[in-house]
């Protein structure tokens, strides 16, 4: 038997403190590694109507390096996100910033195809492995009050990332290429690795779990304003060890079901969300106008994603989280319906973006935020990193479905692919609001 501080205890500690100075500057940090990650989740979707027309790549190609990326997220998820249950969740923050950092810089000087799907596959498994563990780490350090709202913001730095690395590429990439979109999302990578190194802590719900850390657990609760829990006898066999079991833990009695359901939300949002991403530029090119529009365009998609995530996740607890997700994944099909029929290029065509991006990604990162609150500490990052992974397997098959449906019917009908994604969340969002799992587990 060991003496340590429950992590639970650590969790509860946090629930009437007030924000410090500290943990803002550290929700901040987790707010930028977000933005780099959104900006090299986006990364190939940017450069795909300059490599389409300097390699001459056909779009089914194309549909193929987006997915790559999608595949190497899987891994990350699903292989080695549970590093930041196991082993901390710094150190999978740091080695997941690392391996991205070097797949999106050396895509600059990838020769052809199959390097440059090789550069994306390690990019995917970066992110992967760190985004799991920046959400589970970002909700940890704050109070618990602001645990859903910690999380959306973090998820707020993919669109916004997005939003600003697609103006600035817009602005280098007429004289450098495609290039210069992966340079731009390595060199941001590789900052936020310094950063994250020289300052982001391990969480204190990991912490909790190790005796021998007892010292600087008590020092970073006091520099987020929170009391030592006593320390309690904790027999062996507590606590969930191994990956095997975390997955078993993911499946007990009282959250299977509300695990299936987050499962195929996951499913039907990210695909919705990688398909816009993928495809959005290269379809907005097919219109008629020229690529630095397309970006403008994708802008204004990341852009209302972050301001529809704020909203929604405002309203998280007074309407109810399923619910708010529920009307947002009813807007997102009507918002791609009208779009897969409305043939123009005027203010109304980039009036439905905007209502897209604001249902679409908002959604997803308001979800990620329920994910996270669904699970106890000892497997949030697994459980985090599973539902992520669950989605972007789904997501796999979207760029490249959409790749043969543009090429055989044109740009226009290919929004109606994303219906199908859509309906499956909208389904899955009313029967978790109808089993009730999600009030009765959430953190």
């Amino acid at each position: 038997m060991t003496t340590v501080a429950n992590d639970a205890a650590v969790d509860s500690a946090a629930g009437e403190t007030p924000l410090t100075l500290y943990a803002a500057a550290m929700l901040v940090l987790c707010i930028f590694v977000g933005a780099t990650e959104g900006y090299d989740v986006q990364a190939m979707a940017l450069a795909a109507p300059l490599i389409h027309s300097s390699w001459h790549l056909d779009f089914q190609h194309i549909g193929l390096l987006i997915a790559v990326s999608s595949i190497g997220q899987v891994l990350g998820s699903f292989l080695l996100s549970p590093i930041g249950d196991s082993r901390g969740r710094r150190p999978a923050i740091l080695l997941g910033l690392l391996i991205a950092a070097i797949g999106t810089g050396s895509g600059a000087l990838a020769p052809g195809f199959l390097w440059l799907a090789a550069t994306r596959l390690l990019a995917g498994i970066g992110l992967g492995l760190a985004l799991p563990n920046v959400l589970a780490m970002a909700m940890e350090l704050a109070p618990r009050r602001l645990h859903a709202l910690a999380v959306v913001l973090v998820m707020c730095g993919y669109p916004l990332g997005g939003a600003v690395g697609a103006a600035a590429a817009s602005t280098v990439t007429p004289s450098y290429g495609h290039a210069a979109v992966f340079i731009l999302g390595g060199g941001c990578t590789a900052l936020s690795l310094l950063l994250c190194l020289l300052a982001l802590p391990e969480s204190p719900s990991f912490l909790a779990r190790k005796p021998a850390q007892a010292g600087e657990l008590s020092a970073l609760l006091a520099r987020l304003g929170r009391s030592t829990p006593p320390q309690i006898p904790q027999e062996k066999g507590v606590q969930v060890d191994g990956p095997a079991a975390r997955v078993a833990a993911m499946f007990a009695p009282e959250r299977r079901r509300g695990t299936i359901f987050l499962w195929l939300m996951n499913l039907g949002n990210v695909a919705l969300v990688y398909f816009f991403f993928s495809w959005l530029p290269s379809l907005i090119v097919a219109r008629g106008l020229d690529a630095s529009a397309a970006l403008r365009a994708n802008s204004l998609f990341s852009a209302a994603g972050a301001i529809g995530a704020l909203i929604m996740a405002l309203n998280l607890r007074r309407l109810g989280s399923i619910r708010v997700l529920t009307a947002a994944y009813a807007i997102a099909t009507a918002a791609t319906l009208t779009l897969a029929f409305h043939a123009g290029t005027g203010e109304l065509f980039y009036l439905i973006i905007a209502v897209a991006g604001f249902s679409i990604v908002g959604s997803q990162f308001c979800l990620s935020a329920v994910v996270a609150q669904f699970y106890p500490a000892t497997i949030r990052a697994t459980a985090s990193g599973f539902a992520s992974g669950v989605g972007r397997a789904g997501a796999i098959l979207t760029p490249i479905v959409a790749g043969a449906f543009i090429g055989a019917a044109g740009g226009g009908q290919a929004f109606l692919i994303a219906a199908a994604p859509a309906a499956i969340a909208l389904i899955a969002a009313l029967g978790l609001e109808l089993s009730g799992d999600m009030r009765r587990n959430a953190a």
